[in-house]
């Protein structure tokens, strides 16, 4: 696919199209490619379901319905638009990077939350005041997941007590 999108674009390099074009190239991981590549491994089964989506639903390249998008472009190019060719992520995400991270850090501590834990911090009695506390904070995140959301104070306290927790307890979201 990436080729066909370069020879696209070099195809219109030859002739009198003027000003800024780009060539947006989406590259599908296919449901076909574990049978075309058969998986052997028990290790290599986990990297394809990660790749795919079916392992706790972490597509870092393939994030938008299993598609990566790439872009190739020619002429007068706007330092924005030129944003994707010197960074792997876009400039939107830079822009919201409150709102990106929200989105990353929601199903990860819902993630961590579901885990048979073996243990929790000194000062919380059982696992499920420590579960609890990890609710609060991916309720935080669910919260901030938006650009341009508006919260009611009761959800502005919400965000407050989640992040608050988030920053003291940090340190202890690992098993």
């Amino acid at each position: 696919m990436r080729k066909q999108t370069i020879n696209l674009l070099n195809a219109f390099k030859g002739t009198a199209t003027k000003g800024y074009f780009v060539a947006e190239g989406k590259c599908f991981l296919g449901y076909e490619y574990s049978k075309i590549h058969p998986v052997q491994t028990v290790k290599a089964k986990k990297m394809w379901a990660i790749l795919n989506g079916t392992l706790d639903e972490y597509q870092f390249l393939y994030s938008n319905d299993g598609v990566h998008k790439f872009e190739l472009s020619m002429g007068q190019i706007d330092s924005n638009i030129n944003w994707r060719h010197n960074n792997d992520y876009p400039i939107g995400e830079a822009w919201n990077t409150d709102n990106t991270l929200a989105q990353l850090i929601v199903p990860r501590l819902l993630a961590f939350k579901a885990l048979d834990k073996h243990g929790y911090p000194p000062e919380f009695d059982d696992v499920r005041k420590w579960d609890n506390t990890i609710q609060k904070m991916a309720d935080a995140f669910e919260l901030m997941k938006y650009a341009g959301a508006t919260h009611t104070e009761e959800e502005e306290r919400t965000i407050e007590q989640g992040l608050d927790l988030f920053r003291k307890y940090f340190r202890n979201l690992w098993d």
